[in-house]
């Protein structure tokens, strides 16, 4: 007789699958041992007062071992605030671990464990206790001040991304075999961020402009999509025309006028191509 296999929501055995242990014994395990011992004695012979008072003892000296435990780690957590930690985290969905350095700003207590909140660059981490290597105390609270200023001027300079900004940067050229630095204008998108030591950086069309040196963030964004809208149309705009004059290299703002023939994309840049001409999406002034 042909017998059906059983459905239904078992798991399956695996006798190569690795096994999990646990070392530890806590309070609650102890205390199932001794009611599972009481439930199961025998009642011709019965646990003895001296030994039912000696393992109540042991239970109690294990909690409070336990309570002594927590309160060491919750007073060596709480003294780490704001100072720097290296530490180990590792996200819920990862399974890998990775190394960062914060700020610490407060202690709590998840899942019978001590977490710190770190600060990492404005990005906030909870982190085990356990799983910090290495303290470093601040010498002064100018030192403080300045740490916390600088995970504020990170998140701000990440926010910043894709979006338009004007300001200013530093040219560096050799003229005549004589090193050369100039501070030109700049306007554009900001692609990405790095940071430097205590020095924040914005890159907008290839350049490095200091965060300090953004002097307006343009509420303007037009993206591809919108540029395609112009294909066809009659603008009004300007163009950058770069010419090498006696070894130098000179840029000029030349005027246009004429029909959207099609659109490019460099990077972060949209250009609309008008009598054979790359006008940036940016320097268009009229469209009709």
């Amino acid at each position: 007789m042909a017998v059906n296999g059983i459905g239904g929501q078992y798991s399956s055995y695996n006798p190569n699958a690795p096994k999990e242990f646990n070392n530890s014994l806590d309070k609650d395990a102890f205390l199932k041992i001794l009611v599972t011992q009481l439930k199961y004695q025998d009642p011709l012979q019965p646990t003895q007062d001296n030994e039912f008072i000696g393992q109540m003892a042991q239970f109690s000296a294990l909690e409070q071992a336990q309570n002594s435990n927590m309160s060491i780690k919750m007073n060596s957590a709480n003294n780490m605030v704001n100072k720097l930690v290296k530490a180990k985290y590792k996200a819920e969905d990862s399974t890998m671990s990775e190394e960062y350095i914060g700020l610490v700003e407060k202690v709590m207590i998840k899942n019978n464990d001590v977490y710190l909140t770190i600060d990492v660059k404005g990005e906030k981490y909870d982190v085990k206790l356990d799983d910090v290597s290495e303290v470093t105390e601040l010498e002064n609270e100018t030192e403080l001040i300045y740490l916390m200023n600088q995970s504020t001027r990170a998140s701000n300079a990440f926010n910043l991304v894709g979006k338009v900004i004007k300001g200013s940067y530093l040219k560096e050229e050799t003229v005549d075999g004589v090193k050369k630095k100039t501070v030109e204008d700049i306007e554009g998108s900001v692609e990405n961020v790095k940071i430097n030591g205590a020095s924040i950086l914005l890159i907008v069309n290839g350049k490095e402009v200091y965060l300090e040196d953004v002097k307006e963030v343009v509420n303007k964004n037009m993206s591809t999509p919108n540029a395609f809208s112009l294909l066809g149309k009659t603008i009004k705009g300007s163009y950058v025309v770069e010419e090498t004059v006696d070894g130098v290299k000179k840029e000029t703002v030349v005027d246009i006028e004429g029909i959207v023939e099609k659109v490019k994309k460099d990077g972060a840049s949209v250009f609309l191509v008008v009598n054979g001409k790359d006008v940036d999406i940016e320097n268009v002034k009229e469209v009709r």
